[in-house]
């Protein structure tokens, strides 16, 4: 089985990466079953795109792959966008691989399923308490800090402006919001 992350993707190189780690993390995950391959792709803007991966996967022998796009709300990237690339993307591997043409597995049948996840914003339990996490630790609240590991480093380049850094600029989810938004207007 395949798992797609799918972001919007960005001319920013952390913002890209950042999907890569999150990647990383889940297929590394002792949640994750080990039948898994996952695999990151970018809406636009970015490289891999959703076709690149999908026929990736397709080339790979994987004949199911789930879609999950790693959004916080159900707007028009994840309702209408993209449900049309990966319809473009399965059409374009049905006509490559499809009506008796050779895939790299040699086989000729061609042979694919495709599931598409809510966004990961639509669990707002989840979120609610995410939230409520996060503003604990912004206040000094909460002992631990979840963006830190264990030799008190960043576990990874998040673009988030850290605690008590500077005090003008916001920090957490809303700083990054702000920042995404600052980045589009550039």
């Amino acid at each position: 089985i395949g798992i797609l992350l799918i972001d919007h993707g960005s001319k920013r190189p952390t913002s890209n990466q950042r999907l890569e780690i999150l990647r990383e993390m889940y297929e590394n995950s002792p949640n994750t079953p080990e039948h898994y391959t996952i695999k990151a792709a970018h809406m636009e803007i970015a490289a891999p795109s959703i076709q690149e991966q999908m026929e990736e996967f397709y080339n790979e022998g994987v004949k199911k792959i789930v879609c999950h796009p790693y959004f916080l709300s159900p707007g028009r990237h994840v309702l209408e966008d993209i449900p049309v690339l990966i319809r473009e993307a399965e059409e374009y591997l049905e006509e490559k691989y499809g009506n008796g043409n050779e895939n790299e597995n040699g086989d000729g049948d061609y042979e694919l399923e495709v599931l598409l996840t809510e966004p990961v914003g639509s669990k707002l339990e989840l979120m609610i308490g995410l939230i409520g996490s996060m503003v604990q630790e912004a206040l000094g609240e909460d002992d631990k800090d979840l963006t830190l590991g264990d030799d008190g480093m960043d576990a990874y380049e998040s673009g988030f402006v850290p605690k008590g850094k500077d005090s003008s600029e916001l920090g957490g989810f809303l700083g990054e919001v702000k920042r995404m938004m600052d980045e589009q207007l550039d």
